[in-house]
């Protein structure tokens, strides 16, 4: 039972019939709040739109400006496979090099 006026011994609630317990009640059958709810959706999926493009194209635009790196990154690993392969003929060697580093150019150019 409640003390004082409605305070509750358990911490349940402060004052019995108060209407402020965090439910909000609306009616669902108002064009306007129709109307508010499908707006609301719509902002909501046009900004979750506008952030994605916005990401791929500083994604496009990053990758741009370090494609110098890129290649190289792929250069030096290249020569490090070719290391690890010293147990092949040099001209064999030499060729997987120049055939990756090939490959390297040609696909990074692709891309940009």
């Amino acid at each position: 039972r409640c003390l004082r006026g409605g305070t509750s011994f358990r911490g349940v609630s402060f004052f019995e019939g108060d209407a402020s317990r965090g439910v909000m009640d609306m009616e669902k059958t108002s064009q306007i709040s129709w109307a508010f709810a499908v707006l609301l959706v719509l902002v909501l999926c046009f900004v979750a739109v506008a952030v994605f493009v916005w990401l791929v194209y500083a994604g496009t635009q990053m990758l741009e400006s370090n494609l110098d790196n890129y290649k190289k990154g792929l250069d030096r690993f290249g020569q490090t496979v070719s290391d690890w392969l010293d147990f092949l003929p040099e001209d064999k060697r030499e060729w997987a090099r120049n055939e990756f580093q090939n490959y390297v150019t040609k696909a990074l150019t692709q891309i940009a």
